[in-house]
């Protein structure tokens, strides 16, 4: 690792979302979330990530705004099952660019640094990121 490379980890956060409709009724998503993230150690307490980097890529996904709701009084509601530090053989090993959307799974593809941000990149972008790390 060189001076300008930080230690990083991939993590997997499982999901589920829906749509809560102004009634209370929440109409559940057909499919569950995953959402693959490069993210600096320093987002991590122990093995979970931290909740204010959580709710970054959240955002990401729903927007910078999804808590406040949509005009109509509908909102989305997540509900995070897990997330699970990645060991770095399935890390290195996965090939990420061949998971595709089905009805049963999502995939989003995220990279964070250490500024905070977070960006949404592609599978292959993903891939890169994860080369880069072991020249």
């Amino acid at each position: 690792m060189t001076n300008e490379q930080i230690a990083v980890e991939t993590i997997y956060i499982f999901a589920s979302d829906g749509l809560m409709l102004p009634s209370g009724f929440v109409k559940s998503s057909s499919y569950a979330c995953s959402f693959l993230c490069r993210v600096p150690s320093s987002w991590m307490s122990g093995d979970q990530l931290q909740e204010a980097y959580l709710e970054k890529i959240l955002e990401s996904v729903y927007g910078a705004d999804w808590r406040l709701g949509n005009s109509d009084g509908s909102r989305y509601v997540v509900q995070v099952s897990r997330v699970e530090v990645l060991e770095a053989e399935i890390v290195t090993k996965t090939p990420w660019s061949q998971l595709q959307n089905n009805e049963k799974r999502h995939y989003w593809f995220f990279i964070g640094d250490e500024n905070g941000s977070v960006k949404s990149v592609s599978p292959a972008a993903f891939e890169q990121d994860i080369a880069k790390e072991s020249v």
